[in-house]
């Protein structure tokens, strides 16, 4: 063979290889690739399935973020640990989680997100081999997670009629009950729902309906009448409505005989004639703090407690301390002492023992409301996770347990009339 030969032989082969380098190049480039990609879609399955958990398991609490940050997983601070381990997204203090899912790993952290909800971090993580090299992929989620409180659910497609029900209070003084609903950002002026009264356990809200738009914001008062006692004042300008008149306005009977809701329909229609002036109260507490409602973010106020039914978002026990304006700031050396202030009570539970400390309501029995027949909802003992705070009269300063409300929304039998809005028509609770 020539050299001519010799050199296309050469240069065929040479050619050869270099395509075979090239297309092999390409499959290990292509499957690299399809290592990524599979790997970021586990990574990202790994993490959303993470958060979805940490959301139901939020979820399970209602509105108690304080014990579902607790049940949550272990309780890092981030100024106490090395720079590492710290909570994700600087969060001085959350809940950690870790664990193994799809032959990967994942982290979910949970922290209040500073207003009525939780922010949960997620990240998973999947690796894989490419050639002699481990890689992995990580996929992070970080959201806040809004705890709806006292709102009818957005997404129904009819309106809800509004129940509500006295239940294990022990009240001292007399309150009447206010609502104050919120439509498409306009607050309008509070509506009684129950006249002056105490000692009202069982009692429903019947002889009136209350049907609800959805996505309406409620919110809930006591106006406190302090002088029950002796014949009872309030509401000052309006003595048909005052503890004595609404008793035997509600004891009324039908001189047909055939209505048995006469007497509470006469009463409804007289508070249906009264007109909220904060000055016919001795003093008016809110559930829901005003300003928040205003911002969107529902937070409570100090002399209201909210809890929804862990089985049933659109249920919730309201329990409220009638003691006149006693609370203490974040600043003040008793801030954290159920004894002196109502944030702690709400936060710690009670104090039994007097140390300054709250017992916590993870050591407390829960309660259940449950329905009972012609009884309506009646209050059955319960020990578990699936509950609300057991309340009790402890005699001290804040023991929320003086007028305690059960509200539910259930879907109407009828339609309602779109609410006409107009804004600043009415001034929001609490503000």
């Amino acid at each position: 063979m020539g050299k001519v030969s010799l050199l296309l032989v050469s240069a065929f082969g040479i050619a050869g290889a270099t395509i075979f380098f090239t297309a092999k190049e390409a499959d290990v480039r292509a499957s690299a690739t399809q290592g990524v990609y599979e790997a970021d879609v586990i990574a990202r399955e790994i993490a959303r399935s993470a958060y979805n958990a940490g959301v139901a398991d939020v979820n399970r609490h209602g509105t108690d973020i304080d014990q579902a940050l607790l049940d949550f997983g272990t309780r890092i601070e981030s100024a106490r640990v090395p720079e590492d381990e710290q909570c994700a997204n600087g969060k001085p203090i959350c809940a950690r989680r870790t664990g193994e899912m799809l032959d990967g790993t994942y982290v979910v952290e949970a922290s209040v997100d500073g207003g009525n909800g939780i922010d949960i971090y997620a990240a998973g993580t999947f690796g894989y081999q490419a050639g002699d090299r481990p890689v992995s992929k990580t996929h992070k989620i970080n959201e806040s997670h809004s705890v709806n409180v006292l709102q009818v659910d957005p997404s129904s497609t009819q309106c809800s009629e509004l129940k509500i029900q006295f239940v294990d209070s022990r009240a001292g003084y007399c309150s009447a009950i206010f609502l104050q609903r919120t439509v498409a950002g306009a607050a309008l002026p509070p509506e009684m729902v129950y006249a002056p009264g105490n000692d009202r356990n069982g009692e429903r809200n019947t002889g009136y309906e209350v049907l609800l738009q959805p996505g309406t914001q409620m919110n809930f008062a006591i106006g406190v009448d302090d002088r029950c006692g002796r014949g009872g004042t309030r509401p000052t300008h309006h003595p048909r409505l005052r503890m004595a008149s609404a008793s035997a306005l509600l004891a009324k009977k039908d001189p047909t005989g055939e209505n048995p809701d006469y007497g509470a329909e006469r009463l409804a229609a007289e508070m249906a004639r009264y007109t909220y002036r904060p000055d016919d109260w001795a003093w008016t507490h809110w559930a829901l703090d005003g300003t928040a409602l205003r911002d969107g973010d529902p937070q409570e106020a100090p002399w209201g407690m909210v809890e929804t039914d862990p089985n049933n978002r659109q249920r919730w026990r309201i329990s409220f301390e009638d003691i006149p304006d006693w609370n203490l700031g974040p600043d003040d050396a008793g801030y954290d002492d159920p004894n002196r202030s109502l944030w702690a009570t709400k936060r710690f539970g009670y104090d039994t023992d007097g140390d300054g400390k709250g017992d916590g309501w993870n050591d407390n029995r829960k309660i259940r409301i449950v329905e009972n027949g012609p009884r309506g909802y009646v209050v059955s003992d319960v020990n578990g996770p699936d509950g609300f705070h057991d309340l009790r009269d402890t005699g001290r300063p804040a023991d929320f347990s003086d007028q305690v409300i059960f509200v539910e929304v259930t879907p109407a039998s009828k339609p309602c009339d779109v609410v006409a809005t107009t804004p600043g028509s009415g001034r929001l609770g609490g503000s």
